[in-house]
């Protein structure tokens, strides 16, 4: 315990480079810490077994690259300039790139027009069949998601139409409307109740969007929200 106290010292001196190692420590399962200068590596569990880096420094993520194992095979929210030092040798099956983006403390949220509610484990399913990461998660990943994290929805009578739920490192995600609900302010409205819910834990509302995705992007960047850096997920074998 005293180790992770230590580690999350070290990381909050760069709260909004680090708040994804953050927020994960806190929230998963963690097996191990290594601290290596001013950097870290964390190994934990959420829906699989993930090794994040925390590092500015290009030497110290060489030695940290020595102390990887061959089971250390997933990287969550690995900086772009660190994936060609840790697949170096290395066959990567699969990659995921997305831009981070956060929203600064002093940004003021206007007051939400649709009012939308907590979505329930049994739409884990609506989520799943609906995202575009389905290659990466599961409708069990979903359902833990909905249960133990923060969720908005909209519904019309009982189908639900628009939704985003947190992720396993509290990043905002998964937003999505339904083809026929588009254009009615749902996916603001949501983003909105999401980022008033982080809010209220005292946390820093952030998100992962893929570069290709303009709509979220603009969204985003509508209600003030910063891009940060590009960081990847990817195993490799």
């Amino acid at each position: 315990m005293e180790l992770i106290k230590t580690t999350l010292d070290i990381l909050e001196k760069d709260r909004i480079n680090n708040i994804s190692l953050i927020n994960f420590i806190k929230n998963n399962r963690i097996f191990s810490t290594e601290i290596i200068g001013n950097s870290v590596l964390v190994r934990g569990e959420s829906d699989r077994k993930w090794v994040y880096i925390s590092s500015r420094d290009k030497a110290e993520l060489f030695r940290i690259k020595d102390k990887l194992t061959i089971e250390d095979e997933n990287f969550a929210a690995i900086d772009d300039w660190m994936k060609p030092v840790l697949t170096m040798g290395r066959k990567v099956l699969w990659e995921l790139e997305t831009i981070q983006f956060y929203l600064p403390d002093e940004v003021h949220m206007p007051d939400q027009e649709i009012r939308s509610v907590t979505l329930k484990k049994n739409d884990a399913r609506t989520v799943y069949e609906n995202s575009e990461y389905k290659d990466y998660i599961s409708v069990e990943y979903v359902k833990d998601r909905i249960i133990h994290g923060i969720s908005a929805g909209i519904y019309d009578r009982h189908k639900l139409v628009c939704w985003s739920i947190s992720q396993d490192d509290g990043a905002i995600g998964f937003l999505h409307t339904l083809d026929n609900y588009r254009r009615r302010g749902y996916g603001y409205n949501v983003t909105l109740a999401m980022i008033e819910k982080v809010r209220n834990m005292k946390e820093l509302p952030f998100a992962y969007v893929k570069k290709q995705n303009k709509r979220s992007i603009n969204l985003l960047l509508k209600l003030g929200f910063k891009e940060n850096k590009i960081i990847h997920w990817f195993q490799i074998r």
